[in-house]
């Protein structure tokens, strides 16, 4: 992640959450899909990642996945999962 940009992060957690646990997550935006809560939102550090990360499991949440964005997914066009990005690094270097 870059320090002088947020990334864009998603994280798919199982139920609808209420306004109160949505509460704990101030910054991040919420959708319901299906029985997902979906919360998305710019983070500025991998400290940061890990503060959602802790903070869903205070809560007892369970963590279904999670998605650094690109910045193309920022724009609604593209995203790729953290095993995505992990892979094609791998596979750009010689």
């Amino acid at each position: 992640m870059d320090a002088l940009e947020p990334t864009r992060c998603e994280f798919r957690i199982r139920g609808r959450l209420s306004k109160a646990l949505l509460g704990a997550f101030p910054g991040l935006d919420a959708k319901v899909i299906g029985a997902e809560t979906v919360l998305t939102g710019p983070l500025a550090d991998q400290a940061a990642v890990h503060g959602v990360l802790a903070q869903i499991e205070a809560l007892h949440l369970e963590l279904l996945e999670f998605r650094r964005l690109s910045v193309a997914a920022s724009a609604g066009k593209q995203r790729r999962t953290v095993s995505e990005l992990k892979t094609r690094t791998r596979s750009d270097q010689p």
